[in-house]
């Protein structure tokens, strides 16, 4: 019996420092110092990543995304213009990459299981796709070469605050084979047949170099990503000293791209000299999004909605508004939702008050249902088109709504294809992207030629440019309606 009892105490033990050694709660070790802390932190995360609140997601299904590490008062201004672009797409894991800077060893690390504290609150670990990340033959569980690593540390405060329940995967590299990146590329690849993340790759660029030097090295290493020519960024990796301090990772996003026929937008490149103080010895930041191509087909004259359906549509949108404006959690509408609104497709949301525009915004293209896209994107004209005061309490009852329900978009090969009225547009260069809904240029009465060069002027480009090369144009159609059309 006593022998029974000390082997059931043997094996308490052993499961709990099992359970300590592989599920446990990891402090911040940068916070005051690559970051600040308080009521300072949020001050500083709204005001980088505010974003234009226009037009939130132009720039396609996003898969993937490179931010920089360094400390904010340097890097945080590009690190904030990724945030701002990935801050109202639906993803339920973020996969974090990111280089070991403090240990060497061999293959990948994964953080096991936990949760890592922020000053906004701890962000959950995705303990079972941590697990069979770790399953991988180059992959092992660890905690100790997390310890005073900031190149994760520093995104936590970003990612809690543009999504506060979504999950985590770290991982950091250490000396890897471009074998070994390529089988965790078709790794990725199989996983996002099955599971809603998005892969997030933390690294700096060029270290220490002249200002001049570095930025000519790093538009070298920018053409080689934005044209996904994996294999010589790895074969020409040290020319200068590194490319990139994480650059394995980057490697990986580039190969992942590849297959899932994505394409690299390169969103803003500013380095250490531009932000600081000196300029004999910089360090390059990047901000890139990786993108799938978005759907070019149909239309919505294949589809219709009745009057019954848009009324709860408009019934939804106000309901989440008269709760984000007093603060309480959204008043989700999910009894009665007919199948006809549970389709993934985009749609904006348009507030005007006395007539007068009060805030609009919207996705053009949605991983959620019809009906909770519109809920979360009137909440979100309401309190964040940064273009206008936040809606208070007592205006609610002076708004008007108005929902436009996208179509999925079609390239424009000649301008003969756009018919006023009928389609709204996107026109993108480089990283400027603007749209414009079918009923704006219905309401100013412009042309075609009128509706382009207001669309430029929207993407903060020359109102010309869609005449040049390099300039992409899409049209798309919508289901408007507002509350007027039901008012008896």
């Amino acid at each position: 019996m006593l022998k029974k009892k000390i082997l059931f105490f043997f094996l308490l033990l052993l499961f709990f420092f099992t359970t300590m050694l592989f599920s446990q709660t990891k402090e911040p070790e940068f916070s005051g110092t690559f970051y600040p802390e308080g009521i300072a932190l949020v001050n500083l995360l709204n005001e980088l990543i505010s974003g234009s609140g226009q037009v939130n997601n132009n720039y396609g299904n996003i898969i993937g995304a490179v931010v920089p590490h360094a400390a904010y008062r340097y890097s945080g201004a590009v690190a904030g213009i990724v945030y701002s672009v990935l801050k109202n797409i639906d993803i339920e894991t973020i996969i974090l990459f990111a280089p070991s800077h403090k240990y060497y060893f061999k293959g990948i690390a994964v953080y096991p299981s936990g949760n890592f504290l922020t000053p906004l609150g701890p962000v959950i670990l995705d303990d079972r796709l941590c697990k069979e990340i770790m399953s991988l033959d180059f992959a092992v569980g660890s905690t100790e070469y997390f310890d005073h690593e900031h190149a994760i540390e520093v995104q936590l405060p970003f990612l809690k605050k543009i999504y506060p329940q979504v999950k985590i995967v770290p991982v950091l590299f250490g000396d890897v084979s471009y074998q070994q990146i390529l089988e965790l590329s078709r790794y990725l690849a199989s996983l996002s047949k099955k599971r809603n993340f998005l892969l997030l790759i933390s690294t700096d660029l060029s270290h220490y170099l002249p200002y001049e030097k570095a930025v000519e090295y790093d538009k070298n290493t920018i053409s080689l990503v934005t044209g996904k020519n994996a294999q010589e960024l790895w074969r020409t990796r040290d020319i200068l000293g590194p490319r990139a301090c994480g650059l394995s990772a980057l490697v990986v996003l580039l190969e992942y791209s590849k297959l899932r026929n994505a394409d690299i937008r390169l969103l803003k490149y500013l380095n250490s000299g531009d932000t600081g103080d000196y300029k004999d010895k910089v360090v390059g930041y990047m901000g890139v999004v990786s993108v799938t191509p978005l759907k070019e087909e149909g239309d919505m004259n294949k589809f219709e909605l009745t009057n019954s359906e848009k009324k709860l549509l408009l019934k939804i949108a106000r309901v989440s508004v008269e709760s984000a404006v007093n603060g309480r959690a959204a008043e989700e509408i999910t009894v009665g939702i007919p199948d006809s609104l549970k389709f993934e497709t985009g749609a904006f949301v348009t507030l005007t008050q006395d007539g007068a525009l009060r805030g609009c915004i919207g996705n053009i293209i949605s991983q959620k249902p019809l009906y909770k896209l519109v809920g979360e994107m009137a909440a979100a004209a309401a309190l964040d088109d940064n273009r206008f005061l936040p809606v208070v309490s007592d205006e609610v009852a002076e708004l008007e709504f108005e929902i436009s329900v996208l179509s999925p978009i079609t390239k424009v090969e000649d301008i003969s294809q756009i018919t006023v009225g009928r389609d709204g547009l996107i026109i993108r260069k480089g990283i400027h992207s603007g749209l414009l809904l079918p009923q704006v240029a219905t309401e100013y009465g412009w042309t075609v030629d009128e509706f382009l060069a207001n669309t430029c002027i929207k993407a903060g480009i020359n109102r010309d440019e869609y005449k040049n090369k390099g300039v992409e144009i899409y049209k798309f159609s919508a289901i408007v309606f507002n509350e007027s059309d039901f008012k008896e």
